[in-house]
């Protein structure tokens, strides 16, 4: 009973180390924000006297588990951009903006970042802003959006959010600087979601069958 119960333990915690690598599961521009600088949707910074809340969609041709997302901005690296991001994953109204259903919600403050592009003697460059997700994210397959309401820091630079295709796609500005209320804007906003893809299935096939074999041997 005790060696049955151990392939148990043992094939359980090899899946689940498994399931833990992140792969990307979404990705709306990141080449095309990588390789070159182009307009931007911005949230803060000196062309916007307010923080803004924007949103870009994107799909998932299965169900998914969010973890952690990248997002895409254009800074001066003479006054960089610092501040805190408000994100939300929204429900999806028929690919013309997002609805009130919030599938994750969270604020957070600490990140990973690198240049992603710089031209040759230009300090304004685009820059990847990494961060986890408070918590994961499952997901269905479908529509969704990805929404941003950063702050910005005393002195530093704006946060403007790299758009990698300005004339398609879809985009979306809140009207009350929330996660409601949008104007539905052209283009799409660069950014790259990654986490989990599950399979619940074989998980539960090889944890549950070594353990009722063993509960047989003590009949």
């Amino acid at each position: 009973m005790h060696q049955s119960f151990l392939f148990a333990a043992i094939t359980c915690s090899a899946f689940a180390s498994h399931a833990q690598a992140q792969v990307l599961l979404a990705d709306v521009g990141s080449d095309e924000v990588s390789s070159s600088l182009g307009t931007t949707l911005p949230l803060v910074g000196s062309f916007v006297t307010t923080p803004r809340t924007g949103a870009s969609s994107f799909s998932l041709d299965g169900s998914r588990i969010v973890e952690r997302a990248s997002i895409f901005i254009q800074e001066d690296t003479a006054q960089p951009w610092s501040g805190t991001i408000s994100y939300a994953i929204l429900g999806d109204f028929f690919d013309i903006s997002p609805t009130d259903t919030v599938f994750a919600q969270g604020t957070v403050d600490a990140f990973t970042d690198e240049i992603a592009f710089q031209p040759e003697g230009s300090s304004v460059v685009t820059r990847r802003i990494d961060f986890d997700l408070l918590a994961p994210a499952p997901l269905d397959g479908g529509n969704y959006w990805l929404a941003i309401m950063p702050t910005q820091d005393p002195n530093a630079g704006a946060f403007a959010w790299r758009f990698s295709n300005p004339d398609s796609g879809a985009t979306a500005l809140s009207v009350n600087n929330d996660f409601s209320s949008w104007s539905l804007q052209q283009g799409d906003a660069a950014f790259q979601l990654f986490g989990q893809i599950p399979s619940p299935g074989a998980i539960a096939i090889l944890c549950i069958a070594p353990v009722f074999s063993g509960r047989r041997r003590q009949s």
